[in-house]
């Protein structure tokens, strides 16, 4: 679907794309995982409980898309749910 970069209404919808993530420590400087996601957007890391940051760059985007950091606090013993919106470019 194609998309206007300036709207009056409603911005288009989501559409799930293929990300690289990867899982830095907390302050960012230490990565301790990288994974890519599925064509949907799915994504699992099995990590303890803790806090991280979380980076995400679209697959395919090249150099030229600035990563999304997310910062997510993991308990223990729970899962838990990010969602990561990424600016993929005009559409």
């Amino acid at each position: 679907m194609n998309c206007p970069a300036d709207r009056a209404d409603p911005p288009c919808p989501g559409t799930p794309v293929r990300a690289r993530v990867v899982v830095l420590n907390q302050t960012g400087r230490t990565t301790l995982a990288t994974v890519d996601s599925d064509a949907d957007g799915w994504f699992t890391v099995a990590l303890p409980a803790g806090s991280y940051a979380i980076r995400a760059t679209p697959v395919g985007a090249g150099n030229s898309r600035r990563p999304t950091i997310r910062q997510v606090r993991v308990p223990a013993g729970r899962y838990t749910t990010i969602t990561i919106r990424l600016n993929t470019g005009p559409r």
